[in-house]
Protein backbone atom coordinates (compact mmCIF):
# COMPACT_ATOMS: atom_id res chain seq x y z
CA UNK A 1 0.00 0.00 0.00
CA UNK A 2 3.11 1.98 0.41
CA UNK A 3 2.96 5.11 -2.30
CA UNK A 4 7.04 4.99 -2.58
CA UNK A 5 6.65 9.20 -2.85
CA UNK A 6 6.52 9.65 0.71
CA UNK A 7 9.89 10.59 2.08
CA UNK A 8 11.17 12.83 4.95
CA UNK A 9 12.52 16.27 5.16
CA UNK A 10 16.01 16.38 5.19
CA UNK A 11 18.35 19.43 3.48
CA UNK A 12 19.49 17.37 0.78
CA UNK A 13 16.03 16.96 -0.64
CA UNK A 14 14.93 20.38 -0.98
CA UNK A 15 14.96 20.54 -4.41
CA UNK A 16 13.44 16.96 -5.19
CA UNK A 17 10.36 17.06 -6.85
CA UNK A 18 9.32 14.40 -4.51
CA UNK A 19 9.83 15.51 -1.09
CA UNK A 20 10.57 19.64 -1.68
CA UNK A 21 6.84 20.46 0.35
CA UNK A 22 7.19 17.63 3.09
CA UNK A 23 7.70 20.66 5.54
CA UNK A 24 8.08 19.45 8.82
CA UNK A 25 4.79 20.38 10.92
CA UNK A 26 3.23 19.53 14.86
CA UNK A 27 0.58 17.62 14.41
CA UNK A 28 -2.35 19.00 16.76
CA UNK A 29 -3.53 17.00 19.06
CA UNK A 30 -7.08 17.90 18.33
CA UNK A 31 -6.71 16.37 14.41
CA UNK A 32 -5.46 12.83 16.24
CA UNK A 33 -8.27 12.82 19.09
CA UNK A 34 -10.88 13.69 16.77
CA UNK A 35 -9.32 11.11 13.99
CA UNK A 36 -9.48 8.52 16.98
CA UNK A 37 -13.11 9.52 17.52
CA UNK A 38 -14.28 9.24 13.79
CA UNK A 39 -14.76 12.54 13.80
CA UNK A 40 -12.45 13.90 11.07
CA UNK A 41 -14.02 15.09 7.89
CA UNK A 42 -12.05 15.33 4.68
CA UNK A 43 -12.53 18.42 1.98
CA UNK A 44 -10.50 17.10 -0.78
CA UNK A 45 -9.15 20.03 -3.81
CA UNK A 46 -7.72 19.38 -6.84
CA UNK A 47 -4.39 19.94 -5.26
CA UNK A 48 -4.49 16.40 -3.83
CA UNK A 49 -4.82 14.63 -7.18
CA UNK A 50 -5.02 15.70 -10.85
CA UNK A 51 -3.95 19.20 -10.64
CA UNK A 52 -0.39 19.10 -9.49
CA UNK A 53 2.92 19.85 -11.45
CA UNK A 54 4.62 16.42 -11.38
CA UNK A 55 0.73 15.12 -13.37
CA UNK A 56 0.93 17.25 -15.91
CA UNK A 57 3.19 20.64 -16.91
CA UNK A 58 -0.05 23.10 -16.95
CA UNK A 59 -3.22 22.70 -14.82
CA UNK A 60 -6.94 22.59 -16.82
CA UNK A 61 -7.49 25.90 -15.43
CA UNK A 62 -4.70 26.99 -17.52
CA UNK A 63 -5.32 25.11 -20.88
CA UNK A 64 -8.55 26.07 -20.92
CA UNK A 65 -7.57 30.01 -19.90
CA UNK A 66 -5.10 29.47 -23.07
CA UNK A 67 -7.83 28.17 -25.93
CA UNK A 68 -9.86 31.12 -25.09
CA UNK A 69 -6.99 33.17 -25.41
CA UNK A 70 -7.16 35.07 -21.98
CA UNK A 71 -3.50 33.95 -20.75
CA UNK A 72 -2.85 36.77 -18.15
CA UNK A 73 -5.84 38.10 -17.12
CA UNK A 74 -7.30 37.43 -14.00
CA UNK A 75 -10.47 35.28 -14.94
CA UNK A 76 -11.87 32.65 -12.55
CA UNK A 77 -12.13 29.28 -12.71
CA UNK A 78 -15.88 29.30 -13.67
CA UNK A 79 -15.81 32.45 -15.73
CA UNK A 80 -12.94 30.38 -17.70
CA UNK A 81 -15.42 27.34 -18.12
CA UNK A 82 -18.38 29.26 -19.04
CA UNK A 83 -16.16 31.64 -21.17
CA UNK A 84 -14.94 28.39 -23.19
CA UNK A 85 -18.76 26.60 -23.59
CA UNK A 86 -19.82 29.68 -24.89
CA UNK A 87 -17.22 29.49 -27.42
CA UNK A 88 -16.97 25.76 -28.04
CA UNK A 89 -19.74 24.15 -26.69
CA UNK A 90 -20.32 22.34 -23.25
CA UNK A 91 -20.05 18.91 -25.61
CA UNK A 92 -16.21 20.02 -26.01
CA UNK A 93 -15.67 21.15 -22.61
CA UNK A 94 -16.42 17.68 -21.43
CA UNK A 95 -14.87 15.60 -24.07
CA UNK A 96 -11.51 17.51 -22.95
CA UNK A 97 -12.21 16.93 -19.00
CA UNK A 98 -12.43 13.11 -20.30
CA UNK A 99 -9.98 12.97 -22.26
CA UNK A 100 -7.66 14.23 -19.44
CA UNK A 101 -8.43 11.63 -17.01
CA UNK A 102 -8.08 8.84 -20.17
CA UNK A 103 -4.44 10.47 -20.16
CA UNK A 104 -3.79 9.54 -16.73
CA UNK A 105 -4.97 6.32 -16.49
CA UNK A 106 -2.64 5.49 -20.15
CA UNK A 107 0.15 6.05 -17.66
CA UNK A 108 0.76 4.35 -14.48
CA UNK A 109 3.83 6.70 -13.58
CA UNK A 110 1.31 9.89 -13.37
CA UNK A 111 -1.36 7.40 -12.39
CA UNK A 112 0.58 7.07 -9.09
CA UNK A 113 1.37 10.93 -8.71
CA UNK A 114 -2.17 11.85 -8.59
CA UNK A 115 -3.49 9.33 -6.29
CA UNK A 116 -0.39 9.91 -3.51
CA UNK A 117 -2.66 11.30 -1.38
CA UNK A 118 -5.55 8.80 -1.72
CA UNK A 119 -3.41 5.28 -1.57
CA UNK A 120 -2.17 7.01 1.99
CA UNK A 121 -5.86 8.12 3.57
CA UNK A 122 -7.04 4.54 2.36
CA UNK A 123 -5.70 2.38 5.09
CA UNK A 124 -6.72 5.17 7.82
CA UNK A 125 -9.69 3.71 8.37
CA UNK A 126 -11.07 5.96 11.07
CA UNK A 127 -11.58 8.89 8.35
CA UNK A 128 -15.03 7.83 6.93
CA UNK A 129 -16.47 10.70 5.05
CA UNK A 130 -14.80 12.33 2.36
CA UNK A 131 -15.88 15.92 0.81
CA UNK A 132 -14.28 16.58 -2.52
CA UNK A 133 -14.65 19.12 -5.06
CA UNK A 134 -12.70 16.64 -7.76
CA UNK A 135 -14.01 15.23 -10.49
CA UNK A 136 -12.22 12.22 -10.95
CA UNK A 137 -13.02 8.75 -9.44
CA UNK A 138 -9.77 8.05 -7.11
CA UNK A 139 -11.33 8.66 -3.88
CA UNK A 140 -13.43 5.58 -5.19
CA UNK A 141 -10.78 3.40 -6.79
CA UNK A 142 -7.94 3.56 -4.13
CA UNK A 143 -10.21 4.17 -1.15
CA UNK A 144 -13.02 2.36 -1.45
CA UNK A 145 -15.54 4.95 -0.65
CA UNK A 146 -19.08 4.94 -2.19
CA UNK A 147 -19.71 7.85 -3.93
CA UNK A 148 -22.84 10.41 -3.22
CA UNK A 149 -23.27 12.36 -6.07
CA UNK A 150 -26.74 13.03 -6.56
CA UNK A 151 -29.99 12.47 -4.44
CA UNK A 152 -30.60 8.97 -5.81
CA UNK A 153 -27.31 8.15 -3.96
CA UNK A 154 -28.58 8.03 -0.83
CA UNK A 155 -30.03 4.61 -1.12
CA UNK A 156 -26.00 4.06 0.04
CA UNK A 157 -26.39 6.37 2.93
CA UNK A 158 -27.08 3.92 5.40
CA UNK A 159 -24.61 1.33 4.33
CA UNK A 160 -20.99 1.05 7.01
CA UNK A 161 -18.61 1.88 4.03
CA UNK A 162 -16.63 4.90 3.45
CA UNK A 163 -18.14 7.38 1.50
CA UNK A 164 -17.12 10.69 -0.63
CA UNK A 165 -19.62 13.16 -1.54
CA UNK A 166 -18.58 14.93 -4.77
CA UNK A 167 -20.53 18.18 -4.64
CA UNK A 168 -19.17 19.31 -8.01
CA UNK A 169 -20.15 15.56 -9.97
CA UNK A 170 -17.85 12.97 -11.02
CA UNK A 171 -16.21 12.06 -14.21
CA UNK A 172 -18.37 8.52 -14.29
CA UNK A 173 -21.38 11.03 -14.52
CA UNK A 174 -20.61 13.46 -17.01
CA UNK A 175 -24.24 15.39 -17.07
CA UNK A 176 -23.79 16.09 -12.90
CA UNK A 177 -20.03 18.25 -14.07
CA UNK A 178 -20.19 21.38 -11.86
CA UNK A 179 -17.82 23.88 -13.55
CA UNK A 180 -19.41 26.94 -15.39
CA UNK A 181 -20.65 29.89 -13.19
CA UNK A 182 -24.28 29.06 -13.85
CA UNK A 183 -23.00 25.00 -12.61
CA UNK A 184 -21.77 26.88 -9.63
CA UNK A 185 -24.98 28.84 -8.66
CA UNK A 186 -26.98 25.76 -9.43
CA UNK A 187 -24.98 23.47 -6.94
CA UNK A 188 -25.01 25.97 -4.18
CA UNK A 189 -28.88 27.00 -4.57
CA UNK A 190 -29.05 22.55 -4.25
CA UNK A 191 -26.82 22.51 -1.24
CA UNK A 192 -28.74 25.18 0.51
CA UNK A 193 -32.18 23.00 0.16
CA UNK A 194 -31.08 19.58 -0.70
CA UNK A 195 -30.72 16.66 0.84
CA UNK A 196 -26.99 16.74 -0.03
CA UNK A 197 -26.37 20.03 1.67
CA UNK A 198 -28.36 19.38 4.20
CA UNK A 199 -26.16 15.67 5.69
CA UNK A 200 -23.27 18.42 5.08
CA UNK A 201 -24.59 20.67 7.70
CA UNK A 202 -25.33 17.66 9.92
CA UNK A 203 -21.72 16.37 9.13
CA UNK A 204 -20.06 19.55 9.84
CA UNK A 205 -21.77 20.52 13.08
CA UNK A 206 -20.63 17.12 14.67
CA UNK A 207 -17.06 16.62 12.91
CA UNK A 208 -13.81 18.28 12.24
CA UNK A 209 -13.15 19.56 9.08
CA UNK A 210 -9.48 19.19 7.09
CA UNK A 211 -9.26 21.04 4.16
CA UNK A 212 -6.28 19.71 2.03
CA UNK A 213 -5.34 20.26 -1.54
CA UNK A 214 -7.22 24.55 -1.69
CA UNK A 215 -5.08 27.46 -2.54
CA UNK A 216 -5.93 30.99 -1.77
CA UNK A 217 -7.32 31.50 -5.83
CA UNK A 218 -9.19 28.20 -5.76
CA UNK A 219 -12.40 29.14 -6.58
CA UNK A 220 -14.10 26.31 -5.22
CA UNK A 221 -12.35 26.70 -1.61
CA UNK A 222 -13.15 29.75 -1.39
CA UNK A 223 -16.51 29.18 -2.13
CA UNK A 224 -17.22 26.44 0.21
CA UNK A 225 -15.48 27.79 2.15
CA UNK A 226 -17.76 31.30 2.53
CA UNK A 227 -20.75 28.94 2.00
CA UNK A 228 -19.90 26.80 5.27
CA UNK A 229 -19.12 29.87 7.11
CA UNK A 230 -22.48 31.40 6.45
CA UNK A 231 -24.87 27.95 6.41
CA UNK A 232 -23.14 27.63 9.84
CA UNK A 233 -21.89 30.48 12.14
CA UNK A 234 -20.85 30.02 14.81
CA UNK A 235 -21.31 26.26 15.34
CA UNK A 236 -18.85 25.96 12.51
CA UNK A 237 -16.38 23.64 14.40
CA UNK A 238 -12.69 24.67 14.11
CA UNK A 239 -11.19 23.53 10.74
CA UNK A 240 -8.09 22.80 9.92
CA UNK A 241 -5.97 23.77 6.38
CA UNK A 242 -3.27 21.97 5.03
CA UNK A 243 -1.79 23.95 1.84
CA UNK A 244 1.78 25.00 0.42
CA UNK A 245 0.08 28.01 -0.38
CA UNK A 246 1.16 30.48 2.48
CA UNK A 247 -1.06 33.60 1.28
CA UNK A 248 -3.43 31.12 3.29
CA UNK A 249 -3.54 32.17 6.91
CA UNK A 250 -5.42 32.07 10.21
CA UNK A 251 -6.08 36.25 9.55
CA UNK A 252 -7.55 35.72 5.63
CA UNK A 253 -9.66 32.13 6.89
CA UNK A 254 -10.86 33.18 10.85
CA UNK A 255 -11.28 29.98 12.71
CA UNK A 256 -9.13 27.75 11.23
CA UNK A 257 -5.27 26.47 11.89
CA UNK A 258 -3.49 26.06 9.05
CA UNK A 259 -0.58 23.83 8.50
CA UNK A 260 1.78 24.30 5.76
CA UNK A 261 3.40 20.94 3.99
CA UNK A 262 2.50 18.61 1.35
CA UNK A 263 -1.25 16.35 1.66
CA UNK A 264 -0.26 13.36 1.49
CA UNK A 265 3.34 13.83 3.69
CA UNK A 266 0.75 15.08 6.41
CA UNK A 267 -1.55 11.94 6.36
CA UNK A 268 1.36 10.03 6.15
CA UNK A 269 2.59 11.70 9.73
CA UNK A 270 -1.12 11.40 10.93
CA UNK A 271 -0.67 7.45 10.12
CA UNK A 272 2.49 7.82 12.30
CA UNK A 273 0.89 8.63 14.70
CA UNK A 274 -1.47 6.25 15.08
CA UNK A 275 1.30 3.54 14.48
CA UNK A 276 2.68 4.85 17.41
CA UNK A 277 -0.74 4.57 19.35
CA UNK A 278 -1.38 1.34 18.42
CA UNK A 279 -4.20 2.11 16.59
CA UNK A 280 -3.87 0.82 13.41
CA UNK A 281 -1.22 -1.51 11.70
CA UNK A 282 2.00 0.06 9.67
CA UNK A 283 0.91 -0.02 6.03
CA UNK A 284 4.27 -2.30 5.25
CA UNK A 285 1.92 -5.31 6.98
CA UNK A 286 -0.18 -4.88 3.87
CA UNK A 287 3.14 -4.97 1.37
CA UNK A 288 2.74 -8.55 -0.40
CA UNK A 289 -0.95 -9.36 0.46
CA UNK A 290 -2.13 -8.96 -3.23
CA UNK A 291 0.32 -11.31 -4.73
CA UNK A 292 -0.38 -13.83 -1.64
CA UNK A 293 -3.92 -13.50 -3.06
CA UNK A 294 -3.31 -14.31 -6.19
CA UNK A 295 -1.05 -17.43 -5.57
CA UNK A 296 -4.12 -18.74 -3.11
CA UNK A 297 -6.89 -17.94 -5.91
CA UNK A 298 -4.43 -20.17 -8.38
CA UNK A 299 -3.92 -23.29 -6.14
CA UNK A 300 -7.79 -22.74 -5.91
CA UNK A 301 -8.45 -23.04 -9.08
CA UNK A 302 -5.95 -26.04 -9.86
CA UNK A 303 -7.24 -27.34 -6.91
CA UNK A 304 -10.90 -27.70 -8.82
CA UNK A 305 -9.12 -28.50 -11.95
CA UNK A 306 -7.52 -31.93 -10.70
CA UNK A 307 -10.69 -32.38 -8.31
CA UNK A 308 -14.33 -30.89 -9.70
CA UNK A 309 -16.29 -30.08 -6.95
CA UNK A 310 -19.54 -32.45 -9.26
CA UNK A 311 -17.42 -35.43 -8.68
CA UNK A 312 -15.74 -34.39 -5.63
CA UNK A 313 -18.27 -32.65 -2.98
CA UNK A 314 -15.87 -32.68 0.04
CA UNK A 315 -13.30 -30.57 -1.36
CA UNK A 316 -15.89 -27.63 -0.53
Amino acid sequence: MATGLIHDPTEDCQACVVCRNNRPFQLPDEIVEACLEGKLIVFAGAGISTETRPVFPSTFYEEIVHSIGATGSRITFPQAMASFTNKYGRSRLLQLIKHRFDYIESFPELRLWASRFHVELSTIYPIRDIVTTNWDALFEDFTGAIPIVTPEDYAFWDLPERKVFKIHGSINNLGTIVATEKDYDQCYKRLQAGVIGSSLRHLLATKTPLFVGYSFEDTDFNRLYGYLKREMGEVLPRSFIVTIDERITHKTHSGSTVIYTDGAFFLNVLKKRLVEDKVMFPDSNFDGLEEILDRVNEANRNLFVQLPYKENPSVI
